[in-house]
């Protein structure tokens, strides 16, 4: 029977190694895979990763990747040595680098899962028409989608809509994100949601986090 922990991702969006480590031991054995992102590969280095990977996690590592093919695939390869099972890159980076991420991973470590992503969460329509994309949202996301679809096969795709033209295809979306504080509501809908995946995680777990840090749950579905 497929265990439903594998279907989450912990999002350790946080400053510091001993915050990220309180998280990762609330959580428990309620989740298996925790993101570790810009904020606390800065502030903490490569170090933050040996430690999850050495306690038995797998590690999703978000640095959206988006340089010339060479550097990507070689930021890939050192990635494949911190042992991460998933990291992510830009899909505008074009296909030249999408190909080079991909093979640079499969040489590595063929375990090893590439995330495209398409268009940031941040951007509107608006956003777009300024840096000189033509086009709505989705229009961008299903291009850049299509593309990383063709060079990135057996990895996958990081966006917001699914269409059944990617059924085929990985995909991360976010499952909910908790606000700052004590937002009894976020943390009830988002129980809500974890138990439609099969999956009791007490309000406890998802109230972790220090006052001024996020704390997001992610899902690949």
């Amino acid at each position: 029977m497929h265990d439903p922990r594998q279907r989450l991702i912990v999002a350790l969006d946080v400053s510091s190694s001993s915050a990220a480590q309180k998280i990762v031991a609330a959580v428990g054995e309620s989740a298996l895979t925790y993101k570790v992102g810009m904020q606390l590969y800065t502030a903490e280095g490569p170090q933050v990763v040996h430690d999850l990977v050495d306690s038995g996690r797998r590690v999703f590592l978000d640095l959206k990747y988006h340089d010339i093919p060479t550097t990507v695939a070689a930021a890939v390869r050192e990635a494949a040595a911190l042992r991460v099972s998933m990291l992510t890159v830009h899909a505008s980076g074009g296909g030249k680098m999408l190909r080079a991420a991909t093979e640079a991973a499969r040489s590595a470590n063929p375990a090893l899962m590439v995330l495209a992503v398409t268009v940031l969460t941040s951007l509107d329509d608006n956003d777009l028409d300024k840096i000189g994309v033509r086009g709505r949202v989705v229009d961008q996301v299903l291009r850049l989608a299509a593309l990383a679809r063709r060079y990135l096969r057996n990895h996958g795709i990081s966006y917001e809509r699914r269409d059944d033209f990617f059924s085929d295809f990985f995909t991360a979306d976010v499952l909910a994100r908790l606000v700052e504080g004590d937002s009894r509501q976020a943390v009830a809908r988002t129980a809500e949601l974890l138990r439609n995946y099969g999956i009791e995680v007490s309000a406890n777990i998802l109230k972790v986090g220090l006052e001024e840090e996020k704390t997001y749950v992610n899902s690949d579905r």
